[in-house]
């Protein structure tokens, strides 16, 4: 049993490390997986395709031997064995084993490959071609087997056909995004049959692909002097034109293509003529004439009324021109037709600033709540927000803040919390999990109930000792969101984008939206000279930090906050967390109090124990090693912890320093930012002064006042 398990751990080990790219420590893996079981195929089979990679021909012949001794009915073993004979000079045994596998398996497309290859090699063309043709029946999207196939009919001198090969070799090479190997299949294509200007048409778009723009105004205009009635390759001419900046020029070609694709009515000419008159307002509107750029806008629209970006254009430029009732049409009709396209691009927001500027910002609200509620809309209203707080328009900001939160609670699952509470508890653990999942509750009358029950004294390290081990964390980096954990936060009722918009703290103007949410008052009297981060200089003039819910998109405050301390040992490690308390749950932003002390660097959420990362600066393993001390803290002193949480009074603003043995953090960090507070004559209002044991110069020696 116990070899059972090592040798498992030895192939996972093994296949991950393979997964992942190292391959001399997965073979190691692989060989002491075969130390437990000689016999397993898919070891042997792992490291003869791991020698393959790595050039070692005679070693993976013989894995690949043992595997076949082991599973001789396996096909792809006796493809890869076949591939590996012929690389060695074996082509006649190559040839065998390619012929075994395709008759284990008729439809293994690549050992018909193989095969032609190697026929190709000997000079036997019939051969290869019929391998090479059978290859393609069985997997047509496959670009190396038609330029194969074009390679073998030019020897044969069948140019046409081999010119058409390499042409769909091309086309494949580029939905593949081998630029380059497009690129030279449809040179070869053009050797061959210089006649095709659909050829020089793609190779153009290779080559624009690829940025050399200048090469592909060539081969477009190769095109053109064969075929001058394709307005396709006009229109393709003229991106390149503007691309470099040739303005006059584009807009020229634009036109031919234009009366061109004009007189041959087709529906595909139709869609191609509405992009050609989109490009050519582009082209117009870059060249300052905007009057015919609207126009061409409007030609587009005419032909495809779904265009949602040409929409926004012509919406920009009508705006510009005071035609500010057109251009909320524009954008009305945009958001309607083609939101999901729209969405992020650079022009709806451009729109969106211009409306409201000029007083439109409440009928463009007007216009979110006639669409179906969804993300997207969400998304809107909180662009739209930001657009207004940049603006001071506060109160049409907060408006956003709140039809967004209200649609979110029309699209977002509900979950309620899953807490299971004992007033009784039987085990020490038990004590430890029941009191962390109270204090996390939004009533916490519950504790009331149960101080006879519950010891007042608790050990913190006997109380760490079980965080430690029990602790099961899901981390997310947010900026590194891989689709599981997209589909984790969906999941869960937690946004994306509203988790994304709690990271930009820099932002003064948000700030003073959350306050006005609050206490419109409050943000007459801010101060306009900052010197803080928006959320810090928010605690110094009301006392609270604000936040957007994740889950509920609500505008939330908070004046609970806890310091975290690492343990001397790691004194770089010091964190400030703040409670924040939406409906039936409650999480924490940290924020670090060494250098970069002010960044927003990860959320904790204790009903799923997961975190969610901002920071690339702190390792993966500090931030469960923190969430465990700070659980340990909260249940050892859980009755100190209850009261404060209870406390409604106004709590003291606090100022942390002294805390790392690093005078150049103090001189240049903590002490400036000391005196700025002064000049504003802001440093009044901080109530404490928390000094740590590395207080190079005393405060009170430095500011008497």
């Amino acid at each position: 049993m116990e070899n059972t398990k090592r040798r498992g751990a030895a192939l996972n080990r093994a296949n991950q490390l393979k997964h992942e790219g190292n391959l001399e420590r997965a073979l190691a893996n692989y060989r002491e997986a075969l130390e437990f079981n000689p016999y397993s195929f898919w070891c042997h089979y792992n490291m003869g395709d791991i020698l393959a990679r790595q050039g070692k021909d005679k070693e993976a012949m013989i894995s690949y031997g043992h595997a076949l001794e082991i599973e001789p009915n396996h096909a792809w073993s006796h493809h890869c064995f076949g591939k590996t004979l012929a690389r060695m000079g074996k082509s006649a045994e190559a040839i065998v084993s390619q012929q075994r596998a395709i008759k284990l398996q008729p439809d293994l497309c690549w050992a018909y490959y193989s095969l032609g290859s190697i026929f190709f090699q000997q000079g036997n063309l019939d051969e290869a071609l019929a391998a090479f043709y059978q290859a393609i029946q069985l997997q047509p999207g496959v670009a190396a087997f038609h330029k194969s196939l074009a390679e073998v009919l030019s020897s044969l001198e069948r140019n046409s056909e081999a010119a058409k090969a390499y042409f769909e070799a091309g086309e494949k090479f580029t939905k593949q995004n081998f630029l380059s190997e497009a690129v030279n299949a449809y040179r070869q294509a053009i050797l061959l049959n210089g006649g095709l200007s659909e050829c020089y048409k793609k190779l153009g778009e290779a080559l624009a692909a690829q940025g050399n723009f200048e090469t592909a105004i060539d081969a477009y205009q190769e095109g053109i002097n064969l075929n001058e009635k394709d307005g396709e390759l006009y229109g393709s001419l003229g991106v390149a034109l503007a691309v470099l900046g040739r303005l006059e020029e584009a807009v020229s070609v634009y036109n031919r293509a234009a009366e061109i694709l004009n007189s041959q009515p087709t529906d595909a000419n139709y869609s191609r003529l509405a992009t050609i008159y989109h490009n050519q307002g582009e082209g117009l509107e870059g060249l300052g004439k905007k009057p015919a750029a609207m126009t061409a806008y409007q030609l587009a629209l005419e032909i495809d009324s779904n265009r949602g970006v040409t929409r926004l254009k012509l919406g920009i430029l009508l705006a510009k021109d005071r035609q500010l009732e057109s251009a909320l049409d524009c954008y009305q009709k945009a958001i309607v037709s083609s939101l999901e396209e729209i969405k992020d691009c650079q022009e709806l927001k451009i729109l969106l600033k211009i409306l409201a500027r000029q007083d439109y910002g409440q009928q463009v609200i007007l216009s979110h709540r006639e669409m179906k509620p969804s993300q997207s809309i969400v998304g809107l209203y909180y662009k739209l927000a930001l657009i207004l707080a940049e603006l001071d328009r506060l109160d049409e900001a907060v408006i956003c803040f709140q039809e967004a939160s209200q649609l979110l609670s029309q699209i977002t699952p509900k979950h309620s919390p899953t807490w299971q509470f004992s007033k009784h508890p039987s085990t020490e653990e038990e004590i430890y999990e029941n009191l962390w999942q109270a204090l996390n509750q939004p009533n916490l009358e519950i504790l009331d109930e149960i101080s006879d029950s519950y010891p007042h004294e608790i050990d913190f390290d006997r109380a760490f000792t079980y965080f430690n081990k029990t602790g099961e964390y899901r981390v997310i980096k947010i900026f590194y969101l891989k689709e599981e954990d997209r589909e984790f936060l969906a999941e869960k009722g937690l946004s994306f984008d509203l988790l994304q918009f709690i990271w930009d703290d820099r932002n003064s103007q948000l700030e003073k939206t959350y306050i006005h949410n609050f206490d419109p008052e409050k943000t007459k009297k801010l101060s306009p000279k900052r010197n803080l981060r928006g959320w810090q200089h928010s605690i110094l003039e009301t006392g609270c930090i604000y936040l957007v819910s994740p889950k509920s998109g609500s505008i939330l405050s908070s004046s609970q906050s806890f310091y975290v301390n690492l343990g001397m040992s790691r004194n770089l490690d010091i964190f400030v967390a703040y409670r924040f308390l939406d409906k039936e749950e409650s999480f924490y932003l940290f924020t670090p109090l060494w250098s970069y002390r002010g960044s927003k660097i990860w959320l904790y959420f204790p009903l799923h124990d997961l975190i969610v990362s901002y920071s690339d600066l702190i390792k993966d393993n500090l931030i469960p090693g923190c969430i465990t001390v700070f659980k340990s803290y909260f249940v050892s002193y859980w009755d100190l912890v209850k009261s404060y949480l209870q406390n409604e009074n106004k709590k003291k603003i606090s100022s942390v320093s002294g805390c790392i043995p690093n005078i150049g953090h103090y001189f240049l960090d903590y002490l400036p930012e000391f005196h700025n507070l002064f000049e504003l004559y802001k440093l009044h209002k901080i109530d404490l002064f928390l000094i740590g044991i590395y207080t190079w110069i005393k405060i009170n020696e430095v500011y008497p006042e």
